[in-house]
């Protein structure tokens, strides 16, 4: 048998805290419209800022560590635009 290689991913959330789907609705696309992408993004869970900062971002993983830490004192809200501009 041929050499095979495995990629293997986390699972991105979608915007209602459940597996990410077209068919319901709770993605974000890369063709959407920046605003539109921008809002879906503010929509995301709480719990889902570090996991998107890790997997939808290019921020290495000390600064996330420094986001996280920031989260515990900041509004969530004020990191998700961070996510938000950051992805966008």
């Amino acid at each position: 048998m041929e050499k095979q290689d495995i990629m293997m991913f986390d699972l991105i959330m979608g915007t209602d805290g459940e597996k990410m789907s077209k068919t319901k609705g709770n993605y974000i696309s890369l063709d959407m419209s920046a605003n539109d992408m921008f809002v879906r993004i503010m929509e995301i869970p709480d719990s889902q800022i570090i996991p998107y900062f890790q997997s939808c971002t290019t921020i290495d993983m000390e600064e996330i560590t420094n986001i996280e830490k920031e989260l515990k004192n900041a509004h969530p809200r004020d990191i998700k635009k961070k996510l938000a501009r950051e992805i966008v």
